[in-house]
């Protein structure tokens, strides 16, 4: 058990998706999902976080569908070697962009320059695979971005 925070934010991210299943972590295991009745109503996910002292997720499993096309998509990630050694304190986020799922670590305030963007492009794709956003260091662990 490490204390970090697991969440997403379509409402913000993406507008043009919506999320219809999550699973951080193994389902036979304590994980963070949402509600079952809520998937098997179909219903739409908008964003949803939890913090604490929560077990390091080994996996995360993601299925959306783009609203536009009604395309419905699901992708699986295998986090065991893209998470850095210890979570404490950090923020995995994840975002679908069309497509493409993306999954992101957020690290807190680390003492450099203060850089100010707008809150929609937190996160969003980084050619390169790290960019510092307000206060944070944010990298991209999936997929492997770009390099510069």
């Amino acid at each position: 058990m490490e204390f970090h925070t697991f969440e997403f934010d379509a409402y913000r991210d993406s507008p043009d998706i919506e999320v219809l299943d999550y699973q951080y972590g193994e389902p036979q295991s304590i994980g963070f999902a949402p509600e079952r009745e809520r998937v098997r109503l179909g219903q739409a996910l908008k964003s949803d976080n939890v913090t604490g002292y929560i077990p390091r997720g080994d996996k995360l499993h993601v299925k959306w569908r783009i609203k536009a096309t009604g395309e419905v998509l699901e992708d699986t990630v295998d986090l065991r070697h893209r998470l850095p050694e210890s979570l404490d304190h950090l923020t995995i986020h994840f975002a679908c962009y069309g497509r493409q799922l993306y999954v992101f670590i957020e690290w807190p305030w680390d003492g450099q320059p203060w850089t100010k963007g707008t809150p929609n492009e937190r996160f969003k794709p980084i050619q390169g695979g790290t960019k510092r956003f307000d206060g944070s260091k944010i990298q991209q662990i999936y997929p492997d971005p770009a390099q510069k």
